[in-house]
């Protein structure tokens, strides 16, 4: 579509006001749109050079990834190799694009906050935007001081075992402190210190940055070595299988530090093992569920005029399914809380549903009720998945902490709802409850339920908790392709 030439009015009195529909044509052009990828091909390692734009002497690094690397993975790469804290956002452009203009890649805060629609810097390769030596493309960071960064392709090759998923190979210049004020800012705060290292000596508008440069910075030094080791470290990160997208989200919107509490959990959860889980291990826990299926396959379980399952069928649950934790009395479902959280939680998964006065199965519990692997699907989604984002959230927190081990021992008064409690504070949720979240997280609750992580007996080992709940956790956290 060609942008239209604005008209013109009377012969002297120069350029009319656009009209509505010139105006409405430019906003459309300045939208975001997909990025067009091609699919990946053999595993390649990219040599790229990241330079800071308008840097004064340049600040330049040298890196090495996979081509596999992800964007959003990309972009903890070169927050390490620059030096940089990710306490801001960020955003790609596709390639050959120039920084602010589309298309550019959409992060989850591009998502939520802005309702930006495109390409999900989750599901693009390096190796997919960046395929011949010459290509670049812009990385911004924080949208205020602005420091944009080319990254450019020099040199590809074939990826070896050996390989690093990212390495540092040179560089120069340090990296500006956060909130400098932008690249022209520091080119000129920069200066200063090549004159005099005394930040005091710093004259003019330039004084009030004194006292808030970091102890012993000099503008020109750049250590790779270090650089290097960090991304070393990034190493397992950078290799971790893609969790949930409710729990990448969760970690775009946390700041530093919670974020690095919550990936050390994923990475637990990655490193570690459930031990073997057998099949009477699955029956365990997923006896209540299934017995639930089979009294309504295929006939459905009959209801009371009032609505509630049969006394009947209510005290099988109870007894067979192994739901009786001294809560409810077993007779009826109005007196029997478990049997009715089991009851509503099958109905919101969509595994049962209400029909003509009975529960009858959905046609993904028809599927469920044959298949084991199909009911541990559904009640994987269904913990992370069902509600609204604080539910989300409160389940997310719950999952990584019982799979990640973030719980500490019980006798030191430390509980799951008391760790859900803190990082939901700690990630920006807030309540006027003197209580906090403790004793209000539904999203928690539920994953607490279908974990059956409070049940005595066989659903525990000890103080852990056994193979089969670390499994189906794991399964929700890392979803089977």
């Amino acid at each position: 579509m060609t942008p239209r030439t604005p008209s013109r009015g009377p012969a002297g009195t120069g350029p009319a006001t656009p009209s509505a529909a010139a105006i409405a044509e430019q906003m459309w052009l300045r939208r975001n749109r997909p990025v067009d990828l091609i699919p990946p091909g053999d595993p390649v390692i990219l040599t790229l050079r990241v330079s800071v734009s308008d840097s004064e002497p340049e600040i330049w690094r040298r890196l090495e990834v996979a081509g596999a690397l992800t964007l959003d993975r990309l972009h903890l790469c070169l927050q390490e190799a620059m030096g940089w804290t990710d306490s801001h956002l960020h955003r790609f452009g596709a390639a050959g694009v120039n920084a602010w203009d589309p298309p550019w890649f959409v992060t989850p805060y591009d998502e939520d906050e802005e309702g930006d629609e495109g390409t999900p810097e989750s599901s693009a390769r390096v190796d997919q935007v960046l395929r011949a030596e010459g290509e670049w493309l812009i990385y911004t960071y924080d949208f205020g001081d602005d420091w944009i960064h080319r990254v450019e392709l020099e040199a590809v090759r074939a990826h070896t075992d050996g390989d690093a998923p990212a390495r540092c190979l040179a560089g120069e210049g340090a990296c500006p402190p956060e909130d400098a004020g932008g690249i022209h800012q520091w080119n000129d705060l920069a200066a200063a210190p090549r004159a005099n290292p005394d930040p005091h000596a710093l004259r003019g508008d330039l004084k009030e940055y004194a006292d808030w440069l970091p102890d012993g910075l000099h503008p020109d030094s750049f250590d790779v070595s270090a650089a290097d080791a960090r991304l070393g470290a990034l190493s397992a990160q950078l290799t971790l299988p893609a969790p949930h997208p409710l729990i990448t989200d969760l970690l775009a919107h946390t700041d530093p530090s919670v974020r690095a509490e919550l990936l050390d959990l994923l990475l637990a959860i990655h490193r570690g093992s459930t031990g073997a889980v057998t099949d009477e291990d699955w029956a365990q826990l997923l006896r209540p569920w299934q017995l639930l299926l089979d009294l309504a396959n295929p006939g459905g379980i009959p209801l009371t005029e009032a609505g509630w399952i049969s006394p009947a069928v209510c005290e099988r649950l109870w007894i067979d399914g192994e739901l009786s934790s001294g809560y409810g009395r077993g007779n009826r479902e109005q007196n029997t809380p478990e049997v009715a959280m089991l009851r509503e939680d099958a109905m919101a998964a969509r595994l049962i549903r209400r029909y003509k006065g009975r529960l009858v199965l959905t046609p993904l519990g028809r599927k469920a009720v044959r298949d084991r692997e199909v009911l541990r699907a559904a009640l994987a989604a269904y913990m992370l998945e069902h509600g609204e984002p604080f539910d989300h959230h409160g389940a997310a927190l719950a999952l990584l902490l019982i799979a990640g081990g973030g719980l500490r021992d019980a006798q030191d008064g430390f509980t799951l709802s008391a760790e859900v409690d803190r990082l939901l504070i700690a990630v920006g949720w807030r309540t006027s409850s003197p209580h906090g979240f403790r004793y209000g997280v539904p999203g928690s609750h539920r994953v607490e339920r279908v974990l059956d992580t409070r049940r005595p007996g066989p659903g525990r080992r000890g103080m852990g908790y056994a193979a089969a709940t670390l499994a189906l956790a794991r399964q929700a956290i890392f979803p089977i392709p």
